[in-house]
């Protein structure tokens, strides 16, 4: 291999290898994150009311990225969302 291309490739492998350090510090910080946050909800579960007002429908989503489920949406059920009777 030659001198230039092995600087190439030596620098290549440098920028990569901080970068994955940096994503795995992200990572390591968000995985905290979410430990305090459910932490938190699990202690207020208990003090608030988390039920769903009837005619409301909360639509949540797994995340590919994160494996958390995230709110997508909120919407009033009308009239054409009710069963026939």
């Amino acid at each position: 291999m030659s001198d230039f291309y092995q600087q190439a490739y030596s620098a290549a492998l440098a920028e990569a290898s901080s970068e994955l350090e940096k994503i795995s510090g992200e990572i390591e910080e968000l995985s905290l994150r979410k430990s305090r946050i459910e932490k938190a909800v699990s202690v207020l579960k208990g003090q608030i009311d988390f039920s769903v007002p009837k005619g409301i429908t909360i639509v949540l989503k797994k995340s590919r990225r994160t494996n958390l489920y995230v709110q997508t949406r909120v919407r009033l059920k009308d009239e054409a969302d009710s069963p026939a009777n």
